[in-house]
């Protein structure tokens, strides 16, 4: 005949924090204790006994959330040495694995709702104890509840449906911060593969961005860069004080028009090419059409 036998719990604590454990603070194990009774009330007789253990997500009934882990001294994942039962007392470490390799921290996952409850069942000498004991969370589990770990980051939190790859943005330029959705642009399910590359940039002081090749840009130092300013057709005119206008180019056409000065004014123009001698022509009070090219200098009055 089975002898059944009653468990008084004296120390169930979880010394897991969940969450926590990735950060390699605690082991992934759990302390559990308890004193085991005989139908009358006496303690176990002093020995080595073979104890079975598994997490529950209820009372009664249902599919264990976790184990069994067996301490019954036998070889294979999830199988611990015998019990030792002093006085009816027992104290060992639940985990870190049960006989299907998951860890104890699989129970306490996160993924159940906030009226969830765990429960332990064990098994003594193959006699399930009844009630099931409740586990009830530590002042440090509760103290951690809903906190961020220390220099984690919640990949789950993240949305990056609409986040361009690497690939596009270094290839064809800056991505325009103007609303865009990378989804709209065809990127869909970005991936980062291989090596990142150093991200960390300066401050910026004294640069400034100039254009390379098509829409890229790079960025450009203090020093200005060879470059020219195209000049279409255009008109100067100019109002006193008086003043001279120096023009060098070859093979072309100056037409000046002067005009005549409050104390008379003096119209002159030269002009030189690579290959002939300056030339030149002036006239004084009077306004003139002045006209130069390459070859000849005139000055035609227009009074």
């Amino acid at each position: 005949m089975t002898k059944p036998y009653r468990l008084i719990l004296t120390l169930a604590s979880l010394t897991l924090a969940v969450g926590l454990q990735a950060q390699g603070l605690v082991s992934g194990s759990m302390n559990y204790g308890g004193t085991v009774v005989d139908a009358t009330g006496d303690p176990l007789p002093d020995g080595n006994y073979d104890l079975a253990f598994s997490i529950y997500s209820q009372a009664a009934g249902g599919m264990p959330v976790w184990g069994p882990q067996e301490f019954d001294g036998q070889p294979g994942t999830g199988h611990q040495p015998l019990v030792a039962v002093v006085g009816g007392r027992f104290s060992l470490l639940l985990g870190p694995i049960d006989t299907s390799g998951d860890p104890i921290s699989s129970a306490f996952n996160g993924t159940s709702t906030g009226t969830d409850s765990r429960y332990i069942e064990v098994i003594v000498q193959g006699t399930a104890l009844a009630p099931r004991q409740p586990i009830l969370a530590t002042p440090y589990a509760l103290s951690a509840q809903g906190m961020i770990p220390i220099g984690s980051i919640i990949a789950h939190h993240l949305d990056l449906s609409s986040a361009a790859d690497l690939s596009r943005i270094t290839s064809s330029g800056f991505a325009l911060c103007n609303g865009t959705t990378a989804a709209s642009q065809g990127v869909t399910n970005p991936v980062i593969t291989g090596a990142l590359p150093n991200l960390n940039v300066g401050n910026g002081s004294g640069r400034f961005l100039r254009g390379t090749t098509g829409t890229t840009w790079a960025e450009q130092g203090d020093q200005i860069q060879g470059h020219f300013h195209a000049l279409p057709n255009h008109t100067h005119t100019a109002s006193s004080p008086p003043h001279n206008h120096t023009m060098t180019q070859t093979d072309h056409i100056h037409e000046i028009t002067t005009g005549e000065g409050s104390a008379g004014s003096r119209n002159r123009a030269a002009d030189a090419d690579s290959s002939s001698t300056p030339q030149e022509a002036s006239t004084n009070g009077t306004t003139a059409s002045v006209t130069i090219n390459s070859s000849a200098v005139t000055i035609n009055n227009t009074d």
